[in-house]
């Protein structure tokens, strides 16, 4: 697993590395069936994880006025396995190592959910309904 840390002084990289070695460990000693490729703490979060996804749109903050909600970490599916980008706002003094702890079990927890649950179809139950029952019927006639 390799972890990048983009931000703060060489002292402050040191720490966040140590942290998330930790959390390495964590997952090697319950022996989880997930593949972490890489951590990366990203100077910029929203850029890296359109960069990783390959999109435009990708926007941590989302929502309008006191009910937006800011993004703090993501799991992104790439050719290795996952990486979990985490947002250089977890490392500020609004959050303490507990707080990172349960973010890092989180993403942990949306990795083993999407290898384990499948996903679901976004697609329209009516159009879907619809589609199959003209193929259905063209097929019968």
């Amino acid at each position: 697993m390799e972890i990048i840390v983009e931000i703060g002084t060489d002292d402050q990289r040191r720490q966040i590395r140590e942290e998330l070695y930790l959390f390495s460990d964590i997952i090697q000693e319950l022996k989880l069936p997930i593949k972490i490729s890489q951590i990366l703490v990203a100077s910029n979060f929203d850029k890296t994880v359109n960069e990783l996804q390959n999109t435009k749109n990708y926007r941590s903050t989302r929502g309008i006025s006191s009910s937006s909600i800011t993004a703090v970490a993501k799991i992104v599916d790439i050719d290795d396995g996952f990486a979990i980008v985490i947002s250089p706002l977890l490392f500020t003094e609004e959050h303490d190592s507990q707080t990172r702890c349960f973010v890092y079990l989180h993403e942990m927890a949306h990795i083993i959910n999407k290898q384990k649950v499948p996903s679901l179809s976004d697609e329209s139950l009516t159009i879907k309904t619809y589609s199959h029952g003209m193929v259905h019927n063209r097929l019968t006639l």
